[in-house]
């Protein structure tokens, strides 16, 4: 039996998607499958955590429903049922204000606030694909976080619904507000592990 994510001749939807073997991680954009890459390391997993503690602190007594990966979003276009929906992503924090949104198999349509923790193996990814994806499906606000030269780049929709010129933030330098959330901002100096000896940031 063939993979249902592993032919090019198709579009595939969220249904192949499920069918998938138990302990793969895949993506599906506009129909096109991408296995996700391998589990990230320990800086990822801290800073995503740090991220969260910080998000769901500020959200305990608000409305805004915080998650961290691994969560399925469905990004459905217009008329796609459930089962055909075409665009599956797993971003790696997000915060939903909505809760119709929210099911038992995760979310189904945008989320207000995505970030995304920025990989080697998945920065084109993070930065292409899914910078499109959210723009076109109204995320108001995407953030890529760099470990690498500790900087923030951050999208915000405008009314017309295309983002804004990205806004680039230097991590050691100050707190970065979230400005779809009044009063939120996030201290990256509780976020990123401590700058090695030897950091040399890298020209933009």
């Amino acid at each position: 039996m063939s993979h249902p994510l592993q032919t090019t001749d198709r579009k595939f939807t969220y249904a192949d998607y499920l069918a998938c073997p138990d302990g793969e991680q895949w993506e599906i954009i506009d129909g096109e499958a991408f296995k996700m890459a391998p589990i990230p390391g320990e800086i990822h997993h801290e800073i995503s955590s740090n991220l969260a503690g910080i998000l769901q602190s500020f959200f305990c007594d608000r409305p805004g429903k915080v998650f961290q990966a691994p969560v399925d979003v469905r990004l459905p276009r217009p008329r796609e049922s459930a089962g055909r929906t075409t665009t599956v992503v797993h971003p790696d924090l997000l915060v939903v204000c909505d809760e119709g949104k929210i099911g038992e198999k995760g979310l189904t349509g945008a989320p207000d606030f995505i970030i995304e923790i920025l990989s080697s193996a998945a920065a084109s990814h993070d930065r292409i694909r899914k910078r499109d994806i959210y723009e076109r499906h109204g995320v108001k606000e995407f953030w890529l976080v760099s470990p690498g030269d500790r900087s923030v780049t951050i999208f915000r929709l405008t009314p017309n619904g295309a983002y804004r010129p990205p806004e680039i933030k230097d991590c050691d330098r100050l707190k970065v507000k979230v400005s779809i959330f009044p009063g939120l901002s996030i201290d990256f100096a509780e976020v990123l592990p401590p700058r090695p000896k030897n950091f040399r940031k890298t020209p933009r």
